[in-house]
């Protein structure tokens, strides 16, 4: 491969070289180069024509400024567009601020060395305010895990929902698929094994409003929990969910425990019947919580902030508009004004709805709660690592995040 189309190749972006899964060297090969660099309109196909995208790219990025956000990895070095070269201010409520004049890379680029510290920064520069994010260099290994140099551990994985709890108390019962009350049940039996970890399928966040959208890989965001594996017993009392179950109903109880005893989870009813219960629990809190579980959900509330905010109030707005007739399943097809989380119909929406907010936001405390609950037990019960989290890929383009 000609020198010229490695060059033109690593100035603009590509990695020619890279280490595959059986750690062997491998190359791009110098066609595949040529069509990607094609595809960024920077044709390679002569000699000629590299000199001209070459051209082209110390041109653009002469012109070029910051981008929204960079991501970068701690303690590594960041390639800056040219009109950014100058003094710098790396600044977060996390760590010390750094100040500092930018260096120039082998290609005469502008560059800077990263703080070591993983994290959300704000780099200010002269061409700019960006957001950074900065990502440890690999996953902790078990070695600084466990602080051993060469550990040996052992330890499961679980599908949540799998782990159904038979029990003729229906406060203790599962009601049709596992929950985090589940889960620390395993992960109690499990330590007093030996068991080091308790590896489990993703928990984030679903469609209150669209119990038929159940896959953990497609969640509607990752930045919260799926309210249907809370526990409310473990964060509110057996009898706060005695009391609900009896306000809905024999029949509904019923229904909850006929749930539990098909072989296949049955979603769409087992979620409508789980919320049913949720919204129970929610009116009761209203009424009867204690003084410290009132400031507990208000702390919750106060650090989940914003994004915890407009969580709720796309569940809010999901839920409200599948009632309508024919109502649209992605907040693309919404009407006009609640597309946009900050815009007059979508804050008097949350104004008057403030109540659903305040649900969504209950729920997905005793959630996390529940969560925070079972770690504890896990580690309680001798592992050492505890539970272990999967992160599903994507997020919906139909859901909250995206939203």
């Amino acid at each position: 491969m000609s020198a010229t189309l490695s060059a033109l190749a690593m100035a603009a972006g590509l990695a020619e070289h890279w280490t595959d899964a059986r750690q062997q060297p491998r190359a791009v090969a110098p066609d595949t180069l040529r069509a990607l660099l094609r595809a960024m309109d920077l044709p390679a196909d002569s000699e000629a024509d590299i000199r001209d995208s070459h051209a082209r790219l110390a041109a653009a990025r002469s012109q070029a400024r910051l981008p929204a956000m960079m991501v970068a990895v701690a303690g590594g070095r960041l390639r800056l567009p040219p009109a950014c070269a100058g003094a710098y201010e790396i600044s977060a409520a996390h760590a010390r601020a750094l100040a500092g004049h930018t260096t120039t890379d082998a290609a005469g680029m502008p560059e800077l060395i990263l703080p070591t510290v993983p994290g959300y920064y704000t780099l200010a520069l002269p061409g700019g305010v960006t957001t950074l994010a900065v990502a440890p260099a690999s996953a902790p290994p078990p070695s600084l895990l466990l602080d051993e140099p060469e550990p040996r551990a052992w330890g499961l994985a679980a599908q949540v929902y799998s782990l159904r709890r038979q029990a003729a108390d229906p406060v203790q019962a599962t009601h049709g698929f596992g929950d985090f009350g589940a889960l620390r049940d395993l992960a109690l039996s499990a330590g007093a094994a030996g068991a080091d970890a308790l590896a489990m399928s993703p928990v984030h966040a679903m469609f209150a409003a669209d119990p038929g959208q159940y896959s953990p890989y497609s969640p509607s965001s990752r930045l919260f929990l799926n309210t249907l594996y809370a526990d409310p017993a473990a964060v509110l009392g057996a009898e706060a969910v005695r009391a609900a179950l009896a306000r809905m109903g024999p029949a509904a109880q019923q229904a909850l425990h006929a749930l539990e005893q098909r072989d296949l989870i049955d979603w769409p009813q087992a979620a409508r019947a789980r919320q049913r219960l949720l919204r129970e629990l929610h009116r009761g809190f209203q009424q009867t919580a204690t003084a410290d579980q009132r400031q507990a959900l208000q702390a919750f509330c106060r650090a989940g902030g914003q994004d915890l905010r407009d969580h709720a109030l796309f569940e809010a707005l999901h839920e409200n508009l599948a009632q309508l007739p024919g109502a649209p399943r992605s907040w693309t097809a919404w009407p006009d004004g609640l597309r946009d989380p900050r815009s007059n119909e979508t804050r008097g929406f949350a104004q008057a709805q403030a109540g659903e907010l305040d649900f969504h936001q209950f729920t997905q405390w005793l959630a996390a709660v529940s969560l925070s609950q079972t770690q504890q037990a896990a580690r309680g019960a001798g592992m050492r690592i505890g539970l272990i989290a999967d992160l599903a890929i994507g997020a919906s383009p139909a859901g909250s995040h995206a939203w």
